[in-house]
């Protein structure tokens, strides 16, 4: 009886200690965070990675759209990255699982005398009924049977994700994080001056893809 009761206080105990660590680790990791800049109601923080000589970005964002769909809709659209998406000259789907997991293949074009960047990458979204969320992850596979183009430089790390939690009818709340290495030789300081204005750009066209509407009455097989 009395090893039973120990046995509780030291349980109690552990896992305060693991709670604590948790917050602490979680403020700590909040703390890092940088703004770098706010405009339009935009948002856009930095931060240095332990594992890498590249900065992580996380945009904050208020978007309105008619339903929780439409946001995921323009997202997982591919075929239309190349109307929206920065710099981004072509862009198709190499798989699709549903329409919340998808393989696909994107080529940046980059200003001389830098060459143009492409990678494959994977979009799993998932749907949270109860808390009206949905989460996508993004990641860059390191290797993938997909031919390569002639003066264009792989990708091969990147992972991320997009949240989008309904605040109200009508309005949405987005945040996209993300860490990528650009590879090749592009030194960290020029990767990291444009961390801050290409996921700027990135939100300011989603909204305005969201506004036209063109996907107001896509529906998602994930989300019911």
């Amino acid at each position: 009886m009395k090893n039973s009761y120990f046995n509780r206080i030291k349980y109690t105990v552990l896992m305060t200690l693991v709670a604590g660590l948790f917050l602490n680790f979680s403020a700590q990791s909040d703390y890092d965070w940088e703004l770098k800049k706010d405009k339009d109601g935009i948002k856009v923080y930095t931060r240095k990675h332990e594992t890498s000589s590249f900065k992580e970005f996380k945009l904050v964002a208020e978007i309105e759209a008619p339903n929780i769909s439409v946001i995921p809709a323009v997202l997982l659209d591919i075929d239309k990255y190349t109307e929206w998406m920065p710099d981004t000259e072509d862009a198709e789907v190499i798989k699709k699982i549903d329409d919340g997991h998808l393989i696909y293949y994107t080529q940046s074009g980059a200003p001389w005398p830098v060459s143009d960047r492409d990678g494959i990458y994977e979009q799993k979204a998932t749907f949270f009924k109860e808390e009206k969320k949905v989460i996508i992850e993004v990641s860059c596979f390191d290797e993938y049977d997909y031919p390569t183009r002639k003066g264009v430089v792989r990708m091969t790390e990147g992972s991320g994700h997009w949240d989008i939690s309904e605040i109200e009818m009508g309005k949405f709340k987005v945040i996209y994080q993300y860490l990528a290495n650009p590879g090749g030789s592009i030194p960290a300081w020029l990767a990291n001056s444009s961390v801050v204005n290409i996921p700027y750009r990135v939100t300011v066209n989603l909204k305005e893809m969201v506004a036209k509407g063109g996907h107001d009455d896509v529906e998602l097989d994930f989300i019911d």
